[in-house]
């Protein structure tokens, strides 16, 4: 949840999050305007999160609301019912570099 919404707020600010496992891993990515979910797909389809893996495949969805029932951070956030504040991060470049160099995560 936290890689996703790290690599695409720099493109507009992102409302909601849904991770799901059909076909590896998808996930649907709400933003406040299709402008920022333009940018978002413009800029990150055909990146690679991680240096030679992970590589983003964007497409707009049908639903224009993604339904989060309850903050989960594995598998779904509403980030408009968050009570803390999102940190603001630095912006990435356009070049096809990886989006992190290192996982957030230690295994």
């Amino acid at each position: 949840m936290d890689v996703l919404h790290k690599i695409c707020n720099p493109h507009g600010q992102v409302l909601r999050i849904v991770i799901f496992k059909k076909n590896g891993v998808q996930a649907m990515v709400e933003f406040d305007s299709l402008d920022a979910a333009t940018r978002a797909r413009e800029n990150l389809n055909g990146a690679d999160i991680y240096a030679g893996c992970c590589t983003l495949k964007i497409d707009f969805a049908k639903p224009e609301k993604l339904n989060v029932y309850k903050n989960e951070t594995d598998t779904s956030w509403d980030y408009t019912l968050s009570t803390g504040e999102i940190q603001p991060i630095k912006e990435i470049g356009n070049g096809r570099s990886p989006l992190l160099q290192e996982p957030l995560y230690a295994k």
